[in-house]
């Protein structure tokens, strides 16, 4: 099996311009302005495309929302999934300029997805992502830890969150797909 190790931590020059992007895309976007371009001084692994999901919480969770599939720069993707998680979650409303100041902010730099087995799947190291037809879902690795979930708990949740059965990950139709993540976060 590949290795799945967490991506290389963030340095702190790294962690604190990914903070910034946040930042200044959360300040645009609840202005109703359009997202700033990243500036042109990032770190280099900023510029080298990577998955990546922005979680607010304010207390509770706030938004998220992300992207697993590493097809744009670090730097640009998370402005957009900031901007995303503060105005496009489905399950909130979009964030008013008020609540700005008692977000936090966690960013999840994402390693590679590789295609798993349901087997092989670790509740306390991987992230995972389903796919069934149009069904699709992902939970990133810190909810399972999070809520002490085991292997078959996880692999339910994350159907779940999918609109499929509790059990659906036993379906040999199902893809499932392995990641583990860097994470940095701090107030917004």
């Amino acid at each position: 099996m590949s290795d799945r190790s967490p991506p290389e931590p963030l340095s702190a020059t790294e962690g604190a311009a990914l903070l910034a992007i946040v930042r200044t895309a959360l300040r645009a976007t609840v202005a109703g302005d359009p997202l700033p371009d990243p500036p042109a001084d990032v770190p280099a692994r900023l510029l080298e495309p990577a998955g990546v999901f922005v979680t607010l919480h304010a207390g509770d969770l706030r938004g998220c929302i992300g992207s697993v599939s590493p097809d744009v720069p670090l730097g640009i993707s998370t402005a957009r999934m900031a901007a995303a998680a503060a105005s496009r979650d489905p399950r909130f409303p979009p964030v008013r300029p008020e609540e700005l100041v008692a977000l936090h902010i966690e960013v999840s730099v994402l390693s590679p997805p590789r295609v798993v087995a349901a087997e092989d799947v670790d509740p306390l190291r991987d992230g995972v992502a389903i796919a069934l037809g149009s069904h699709r879902a992902v939970l990133l690795p810190q909810v399972a830890v999070r809520h002490g979930w085991d292997h078959d708990t996880l692999l339910a949740e994350l159907c779940e969150k999918a609109g499929l059965a509790r059990d659906a990950w036993h379906d040999p139709a199902i893809v499932l797909y392995a990641f583990t993540v860097a994470t940095i976060s701090g107030p917004a």
